[in-house]
């Protein structure tokens, strides 16, 4: 006797993906973070201005 039954056929597809350079990661991270203070800044100018 059985406990487990056959439930069917599992396929797996793997797809090799190129991962990104490290220094891209990072450079698209400073990038980010520069733009993230440029907006905080020019918030803080314009309600300073008002």
């Amino acid at each position: 006797m059985h406990l487990f039954k056959e439930s069917g056929i599992f396929s797996f597809d793997f797809e090799v993906k190129t991962v990104p350079e490290s220094s891209t990661v990072l450079g698209l991270g400073i990038v980010g973070l520069l733009a993230l203070s440029l907006s905080r800044l020019q918030k803080l100018n314009r309600s300073s201005l008002n």
